[in-house]
């Protein structure tokens, strides 16, 4: 007598992953910008201060004065700055990864200096990682 099928019994879905399914699509991007479909470029931009206020001109100015070289070096740099080094492409991996549910491994955790370093030669390893895209773990 051959045996009846049983039912699955779904196993309720990590926290983590339902968090990162709703936010995966809002990912750099704000109501504005979604609204329209759009991914607003400036939230994935790799940019220091000077850069951004740089950036920040440049909006300015294509917009009041029309002139289009300024939009175009502001399109430029927005849209490129993303993918220097990978970091781009490295955090839609990561974010790819979180909502499917296997994020755990998938991060680059910078690794520490040692204490010497930390506060003579590398002062700045915190920032590195992050433009490297990097976690860093204390």
């Amino acid at each position: 007598m051959s045996e009846r099928p049983r039912r699955k019994e779904e196993t309720p879905e990590d926290p983590v992953v339902t968090v990162a399914k709703a936010l995966a699509p809002q990912m750099g991007s704000d109501p504005k910008h979604l609204s329209k479909q759009e991914i607003d470029q400036r939230k994935f931009a790799v940019l220091n201060e000077p850069c951004q206020a740089a950036m920040g001109h440049f909006s300015y100015r294509a917009k009041v004065d029309q002139i289009r070289y300024f939009q175009e070096m502001l399109e430029w740099e927005l849209s490129t700055t993303p993918s220097i080094g990978g970091l781009g492409r490295r955090q839609v991996i990561q974010t790819v990864a979180a909502a499917a549910g296997v994020g755990k491994g998938v991060l680059d955790v910078a690794e520490k200096p040692n204490i010497l370093a930390r506060n003579i030669t590398q002062r700045d390893w915190k920032e590195k990682a992050a433009k490297e895209g990097k976690v860093t773990v204390e």
